[in-house]
């Protein structure tokens, strides 16, 4: 039986809209029965190292579940696949876990045994995912979960994580700080007071006030670490060329071999080159998603890289009608021209400049608040992970920051 993948990044802007960032993929739970369902895509470390995933691990019922043949690559274990019986079977260093699709009942060394939480393996696209906390535990493995990073950080027994491998900038003289009209506490207040969202893995809810005030507070985000890129200015140039950002896209769908366009669409309009392919990523699903590989409307194959217009009602349709009304015929004017959109809309806009991912999604300013890109207070977290990826893949780039000061 065939199955299909539609995984679809959309992340809807605040013009009159509530959009959120969302994935929709077929499941199969049991051979031959398959849902539609929403799941949140997570990024996995083992051993400090990121693990590549052309299809993402994915939160649900609050429980990671990972590609199995990823996770075993990255610590040396040994897959099986039955197709007859659904059952996959991991072998490490003498252990050895059944698992059965649609089943949360796992035979560990010949002993059955409960997958937490009763989060039971699933299929998605003939790919087997399975619950990545139990398994990993069970191979006697160290699972902990970096939540400023929405990232599960996997290790072997008597890894020492690095004291620093980031970027030391908290003193640089590239850091700029803007003052803003209003205190934090009434930033927190206004922002619950509205519909801004949150997704545990079960669907879009309304955020509280502690998880809107976890993510808004900058006390949270330590000058010299990953998430310190919500600040980067994204009016400046990364001074990344063409051809090394070439080798961050190759594989990546309709993106792959773009780098010029990316290039083009930064110098143009005045935005950060890093930031617009950190964004498509986000938007297109690394480059597979259906706006992004071309839909028809009015009779023409359109494209949308970065979901301007794709609104929760219909985000195909209207993100189509979009790249329509704007021109964007070719994946290259599709890019170009959305670097002109988020330019003129937030990054440069006139009279209240959104030039840090941490502006677009909060905007700071008690008169022009809900001037926002996204309702999902993970929006920015999210977006910064690939961002400083390709900062620390291109040696030669130049870092400039943005820090909102509150009252």
């Amino acid at each position: 039986m065939k199955r299909l993948l539609s995984l679809m990044l959309t992340s809807a802007l605040l013009l009159g809209s509530t959009a959120a960032l969302a994935a929709e993929y077929k499941v199969e739970y049991t051979a031959g029965v398959a849902v539609y369902e929403d799941l949140l895509p997570v990024n996995v470390k083992f051993n400090g190292n990121p693990i590549s995933q052309e299809l993402p691990s994915v939160i649900k019922n609050e429980r990671t579940l990972f590609p199995v043949r990823y996770l075993a690559e990255a610590m040396g274990a040994d897959v099986i696949w039955n197709e007859m019986t659904s059952q996959v079977t991991i072998n490490k260093d003498g252990n050895s876990i059944i698992l059965t699709i649609g089943s949360n009942i796992a035979n560990v060394n010949g002993v059955e045994k409960t997958v937490l939480d009763g989060v039971a393996p699933v299929l998605v696209n003939d790919v087997t995912l399975v619950p990545l906390r139990f398994v990993n535990e069970e191979l006697g493995l160290n699972v902990d979960w970096d939540a400023a990073n929405f990232t599960a950080l996997v290790s072997e027994p008597g890894y020492q994580p690095p004291q620093s491998d980031n970027v030391a900038i908290a003193d640089s003289p590239s850091t700029v700080y803007t003052n803003y009209n209003m205190s934090f506490e009434q930033m927190v207040n206004a922002q619950a007071s509205r519909f801004t969202t949150i997704n545990h893995g079960s669907g879009w809810v309304r955020a509280s006030a502690d998880e809107i005030r976890q993510y808004l507070d900058i006390s949270n985000i330590a000058p010299g670490t990953e998430q310190y890129f919500q600040f980067l200015d994204l009016s400046k140039s990364c001074g990344i060329p063409a051809e090394q950002l070439n080798s961050v896209l190759n594989g990546r769908g309709i993106l792959s071999g773009m780098g010029d366009a990316f290039v083009q669409g930064g110098a143009t309009y005045g935005v950060n080159e890093a930031y617009l392919v950190s964004h498509a990523f986000l938007e297109t699903g690394y480059g597979t998603s259906k706006l992004a590989t071309g839909v028809q409307y009015n009779g023409t194959t359109v494209y949308n890289m970065f979901g301007i217009g794709a609104v929760d009602s219909d985000p195909i349709g209207a993100g189509a009608r979009t790249a329509y009304e704007n021109g964007w015929f070719t994946p290259y004017d599709a890019i170009v021209g959305g670097a002109k959109f988020v330019s003129e809309k937030y990054i440069n806009r006139p009279g209240n400049r959104q030039n840090t991912v941490y502006k677009m999604r909060w905007n700071p300013d008690i008169n022009q608040i809900w001037h926002q890109y996204a309702t999902d207070v993970r929006w920015a977290n999210a977006q910064v992970r690939n961002i400083k990826n390709i900062y620390d893949l291109c040696p030669n780039h130049i870092l400039n920051f943005d820090v909102p000061v509150y009252q």
